[in-house]
């Protein structure tokens, strides 16, 4: 609302006329009673009210007429819905988060925050440009659209399975906004805006020029129950005769709900072989088993409740051959008593030959190792730095690019950070080499790191297989290792996920997915296929399940992708923690109908002027009627009994 001639303003105080002349014509003189007139009081006192509301309501029609007229000398301005905006360059997001889910009244939340952003651009036209991101898929590519278009993107929305990644799609959001040239700019956020997905402090500056729309945050408490922190194996690849533990918690929010005992199943291959019960944050523990080789699949349910994609967690992994082992070299007693251990409990296979999976060697003794023949290699250095060149001649030779340096090997480090599944952080070293380039050449993976940056565990590939180098010997005097406890996990692992002998590979839906080298086909848990080639090697993950992996008609890998927790919790943000958040410029819209009457800006507005004109006229002649048939006269008030000059007692 504005005005085109806003100085015009000044005429309203003309309005102050009738309230002066008002206050004027009140009788102020003294009145005397006639004797004989007395008994006419009586009358004029009850017509005195009668004859006050009528003087009021003069006033106020006389009023109401000269402020209408001067709003239209003003020229008034009065933006409408669904009037004329300027073009406009309009980012809306659209939250179908996991929780979006949620089935209310037989509706899900996503159907109700859809429909809401329809109505946010109905009326958009083809001079504006609009981009709809979902923050359920962030990792998707998105273009300007015209309206139609950005209608039926919005209609397609289903529910994906991953983490509202609202942060991040707010701020590429507001990085569209600031590079659009359209004069008026607007962000519509429609979420369920819960409070596990608001990141602490601001979301970043919003452009200048433009607005931000979001849903009003839900009131009242909303219940969910679910599974978390499901463990197979305790990260250990099952193997041939050997039981599987599975392990998860259930979980309810809000916190201290009395839902009771809660029963959870496990699946296995599409069949029930175990159920459970506990209580909200309670852990249910399952073991099954043996399998043989090959893929399992599974999953541990719950009953579903109104967020039902959260009631299941999944599992593959694929049960093998205990894995032969061969070691060689110096200063190998530590790990041949490790080594011992996991062969009493028919983990691995001890073998002397040739025909192994995993060679363990130590210094530059090859002890009539044949490279050509496949095999994984774990080469530890030697403990006599006069012994790394030829150790580096070794590394050559299997075809690795990893080469050790002799400089600075005596100090004082700790293992600051692990990139596998093993703790090794805090282990002490006091002797190590230095791995030469690994940041700089592409084919090199460090694993673990220590504290001045250096790395300490790399891996690549050589001609016969995976190459795997520690930076410090296994004995006590290079490093704790050898008699620390995670020496045994850290042997584990190695003959598991590192070699590719099927240690349990789960994802958190909206993870990417690295499939596996040759790989040409990904299946999803709806059925659908994906071909992989050099272009789509790392797939994002939206829909939680089991996902496989081919190799033309060959199953390759199943990976399990499970919901992540941080989506079930299903509690709102106050309004005054969205505001902290996007700012306190945000305007909250309640409805519908709301985002209809909001969205889009009119530039300008329509002009009033006739409507104003005839209310004036109208105001005019009905004050004319009343001060009419009112008797509002003064020849009228001689009949009051009072006289009006107090020298002509005879009236």
């Amino acid at each position: 609302m504005g005005f085109l001639s806003p100085l015009l303003l000044l005429l309203g105080a003309a309005a102050a006329v009738p309230l002066i002349l008002h206050l004027l014509r009140r009788d102020r003189d003294r009145r005397v009673s006639f004797p004989a007139l007395r008994y006419l009081q009586r009358t004029t006192r009850e017509r005195a009210r009668q004859i006050r509301l009528r003087q009021l309501l003069l006033l106020a029609l006389r009023i109401a007429a000269v402020a209408v007229i001067s709003l239209a000398a003003a020229r008034l301005v009065v933006p409408l819905p669904g009037g004329e905006h300027e073009p406009t360059a309009v980012v809306v997001i659209l939250d179908n988060s996991l929780s979006s889910g949620l089935v209310e009244d037989g509706r899900r939340a996503l159907d109700d925050l859809k429909d809401a952003g329809l109505a946010g651009l109905e009326h958009a036209t083809d001079r504006d440009r609009i981009w709809v991101l979902r923050a359920g898929e962030p990792w998707e590519l998105v273009v300007p659209l015209p309206p139609e278009e950005a209608r039926e993107r919005i209609r397609r929305t289903e529910v994906s399975h991953a983490a509202g990644a609202l942060d991040f799609t707010v701020r590429r959001a507001r990085e569209i906004l600031a590079g659009a040239h359209e004069p008026a700019r607007e962000l519509h956020i429609h979420s369920d805006l819960q409070r596990s997905g608001l990141e602490e402090g601001s979301a970043g500056e919003h452009p200048a020029n433009s607005r931000i729309l979001a849903s009003s945050p839900p009131t009242g408490e909303r219940h969910n129950r679910w599974l978390s922190d499901l463990r197979v194996g305790e990260g250990a690849p099952p193997v041939v005769g050997e039981r599987t533990r599975m392990v998860a918690t259930a979980r309810a929010r809000p916190e201290g709900d009395e839902v009771g005992g809660i029963p959870v199943r496990l699946v296995v291959e599409d069949e029930i072989v175990g159920v459970a019960e506990t209580g909200p944050d309670g852990t249910v523990s399952f073991t099954a088993g043996p399998f043989p080789v090959g893929w399992v699949e599974g999953r541990l349910e719950m009953d579903p409740d109104a967020l039902a994609a959260d009631a299941a967690l999944h599992f593959a992994f694929r049960v093998r051959e205990p894995p032969r082992v061969r070691t060689g070299g110096q200063h190998m007693g530590f790990v041949e008593e490790a080594l011992g251990v996991l062969e009493e409990s028919d983990r691995i296979r001890r073998e002397a030959g040739p025909d192994v999976d995993l060679v363990i060697q130590s210094g530059a003794e090859t002890d009539g190792l044949d490279l050509t023949e496949e095999v994984a290699l774990v080469l530890v250095p030697p403990a006599s730095p006069a012994d790394l060149p030829a150790f580096n001649r070794f590394l050559a030779a299997a075809g690795s690019s990893i080469e050790l340096s002799p400089e600075g090997t005596q100090g004082q480090w700790t293992v600051t950070e692990s990139r596998i599944p093993v703790a090794l952080e805090g282990i002490t070293v006091g002797f190590r080499y230095r791995i030469e380039d690994a940041d700089r050449d592409p084919e090199v993976e460090v694993l673990a790191d220590l504290s001045d940056g250096s790395p300490w565990i790399a891996s690549d590939e050589g001609h016969s297989g995976r190459v795997l180098v520690l930076a410090s010997p296994l004995i006590p005097e290079a490093s704790e290792l050898p008699v620390r406890a995670p020496l045994i996990p850290f042997l584990e692992w190695v003959l598991g996920d590192w070699i590719g002998g099927g240690s349990p590979t789960a994802l958190t839906a909206g993870d990417t997915l690295r499939a596996p080298e040759g790989a040409t086909t990904l299946r999803t848990p709806d059925g659908r296929s994906r071909d992989l080639d050099d272009t789509s090697y790392f797939p994002e993950t939206r829909t939680a399940g089991i996902h496989r992996i081919f190799r033309g008609d060959s199953l390759v890998e199943m990976v399990a992708v499970n919901p992540p927790a941080s989506e079930s919790d299903l509690t709102p943000a106050a309004r005054g923690e969205v505001e902290s958040w996007l700012g306190t410029e945000v305007e909250f819209v309640d409805s519908q109908d709301g985002w209809t009457r909001t969205a889009f800006r009119p530039a300008g507005g329509r002009e009033p002027w006739r409507f104003l004109v005839a209310a004036a006229f109208i105001l005019l002649l009905v004050e004319s009627l009343v001060a009419a048939g009112g008797g509002d006269r003064r020849g009228e008030r001689g009949g009051t009994g009072e006289n009006e000059n107090p020298s002509r007692p005879g009236g």
